[in-house]
């Protein structure tokens, strides 16, 4: 058990110290490899079962989730903002293209 609370330790150190410089595919694989982790530790043993020392170095790995998802957030934020541009974009491409008759004209008048 100590095993699998070192190796999610390093793993989660580890991401800590490039947090703001990873990539959401870096976060994702952290994630997944994380959950194996949680899971192999929770098929292993029950939270009885898990010494005071155990449970506090568990916990001093939770206290990093909130800087994780601050950071999961960004990337999904930065993701629906593209996706409205794009959306944007695509609705002003249509109305310029929209059918006109060839001898039509027209004007558009910027401020």
């Amino acid at each position: 058990m100590d095993e699998l609370i070192t190796e999610i330790e390093e793993l989660t150190s580890e991401m800590m110290e490039r947090i703001m410089i990873s990539s959401y595919e870096e976060l994702v694989d952290f994630v997944q490899q994380r959950g194996q982790y949680i899971s192999r530790i929770t098929n292993n043993s029950s939270a009885d079962q898990l010494t005071m020392e155990q449970r506090a170095r568990l916990q001093n790995v939770l206290k990093h989730d909130g800087a994780i998802l601050y950071r999961m957030n960004f990337y999904k934020d930065e993701a629906a903002n593209w996706l409205k541009n794009r959306s944007d974009a695509k609705v002003h491409r249509n109305a310029y293209e929209a059918k006109y008759t060839p001898d039509s004209i027209l004007m558009d008048r910027r401020n």
